[in-house]
C-alpha cells in the first residue's frame, strides 16, 4: 500500500503543475510555449485568464504564434528576473530576456510576464483576448467601451502597458470623454513609467498627452525619446512624424526635418505622407499637400486594418484639400468616404466640412 501511495505521488508530482514558486511558474510557462505543449501551458493560466477563451479549443486556435515558427525555432537564452512591484502582495512581475534562434535569424526580445497568487497557487496572467476586443472597439471609435474592457484587463494584470497606453489613446481620441480624463491619464502615464522607463509606446503616449494640452516642445520630446526608445523603423518612423506635428506650431522648418527623417526609416509611412499633407494645408500650399495625401491614400487602399479613427482624418483632410482647389465633385467624393467611416458623424472633421 505504501509503494502504490508513494508512486501515485510521484505520479502526480511529475503530472501536475508546480504552483508554489512564482519564478518556476515562468520558467515552466517560458519552456511549454517553445516546446508547443499548449494543453499544458493551459494549465498554468488564472481562471480569470480562461475565462476570456471559450475553451481550451479556442485558445489553441488563436494563439500568437503558428506551428511553423515554433517548430524552427531553437532558444538559446532566456533571463528570467523578478521585478519588485510595491503594494501588489498578489501579483508578480517578470522581466525575461530571451534569445531564440528561428531558421537563419536570431531574435533578441525583452518582455514581461505577471503571476497571481490564485487562491495559494501562482497562475499565469494572459489578457490578450481582452486587449484585443478592447483595441476592435477603439477602431470603431467606441472608446467607452475600449477603455470600459482595458480597465478589466488591467484588473487581471495591473502591469499590462498596453492596457493602460491603449486607455489614454482612447481619452485623448474620445470627443466625449469623461470629466475625469486628465487625472486618469496622468495617473496611467506616471504608473507606465515605474513600469518601464525605455518603452518607446509609453513615451509616443506622453507625447500624445502633451500635444492635447498643447505644450508643443515637451510633446516634440516625448516622441523624439519614443523615437529613441523604439527598435523597429516603422514605429521610429511615426514618432518623428508625431514630433513634427507640433514642431510646426513653433518651426515650420524643423517639422519638414522630422518629416524627412520619418520618410528616411519608412517611405511605406501612411502616417508620414499624411502628417506632411498636414503641414504644407495648414501653410496652405494646397497643391502640394493634394500631392501628399493622395500619396497616403495609396496606401490606405492596401491596408485592410486601418482603424476607421485614422480613416476619417485622412479622407476629411484630402476632402478639405479638395475645396480649397475648387475640386468640388473630388471633395464630395471623399465626403462620402467619410460619412461611411462614421455614419452618425460625430467626429470633429465634419464639422470642419460644414456638415
Amino acid at each position: 500500500v505504501l509503494i502504490v501511495i508513494v508512486s501515485l505521488l510521484i505520479f502526480k508530482y511529475f503530472l501536475e503543475p508546480d504552483f508554489s514558486d512564482p519564478k518556476r511558474v515562468i520558467e515552466q510557462t517560458e519552456r511549454l510555449w517553445r516546446k508547443g505543449d499548449f494543453k499544458s501551458y493551459y494549465k498554468y493560466l488564472s481562471d480569470n485568464s480562461k475565462v476570456t477563451y471559450k475553451s481550451f479549443d479556442e485558445f489553441l486556435e488563436i494563439r500568437s504564434i503558428p506551428d511553423s515558427t515554433l517548430k524552427t525555432m531553437k532558444s538559446i537564452s532566456i533571463n528570467i528576473t523578478e521585478i519588485e512591484m510595491d503594494s501588489y502582495e498578489d501579483f508578480k512581475r517578470f522581466e525575461i530576456k530571451a534569445i531564440d534562434k528561428t531558421r537563419d535569424k536570431i531574435d533578441t526580445n525583452t518582455y514581461y510576464r505577471t503571476v497571481f497568487n490564485e487562491n495559494g497557487k501562482w497562475k499565469l496572467v494572459w489578457n490578450r483576448e481582452l486587449l484585443k476586443k478592447g483595441n476592435e472597439f477603439s477602431q470603431n471609435g467606441d472608446f467607452a467601451k475600449a477603455t470600459e474592457i482595458c480597465i478589466e484587463a488591467i484588473r487581471l494584470d495591473p502591469f499590462s502597458i498596453t492596457a493602460r497606453t491603449q486607455i489614454v489613446w482612447c481619452y485623448l481620441r474620445d470627443a466625449e470623454r469623461p470629466d475625469y480624463w486628465e487625472d486618469s491619464t496622468v495617473y496611467h502615464l506616471n504608473f507606465l513609467l515605474e513600469l518601464d522607463s525605455t518603452n518607446g509606446d509609453i513615451f509616443n503616449a506622453i507625447g500624445a498627452y502633451y500635444s492635447n494640452k498643447n505644450n508643443n516642445k515637451k510633446a516634440v520630446n516625448n516622441f523624439l525619446w519614443a523615437a529613441e526608445y523604439y527598435k523597429d523603423s516603422s514605429s521610429i518612423a511615426n514618432a518623428y512624424s508625431n514630433a513634427s506635428q507640433n514642431a510646426k506650431n513653433y518651426d515650420v522648418n524643423l517639422a519638414e526635418q522630422y518629416l524627412e527623417k520619418s520618410l528616411a526609416y519608412n517611405d511605406k509611412s501612411r502616417f508620414a505622407w499624411q502628417t506632411f499633407g498636414d503641414l504644407l494645408y495648414s501653410n496652405q500650399k494646397f497643391n502640394r499637400a493634394k500631392e501628399k495625401y493622395l500619396n497616403a491614400i495609396e496606401l490606405v487602399e492596401k491596408d485592410k486594418n486601418l482603424d476607421n479613427h485614422t480613416l476619417i482624418s485622412l479622407y476629411g483632410q484630402y476632402a478639405l484639400t479638395c475645396k480649397k482647389l475648387g475640386l468640388k465633385e473630388e471633395a464630395e467624393e471623399y465626403i462620402l468616404k467619410c460619412i461611411r467611416v462614421y455614419p452618425d458623424k460625430k467626429h470633429p472633421i465634419f464639422k470642419e466640412l460644414n456638415l
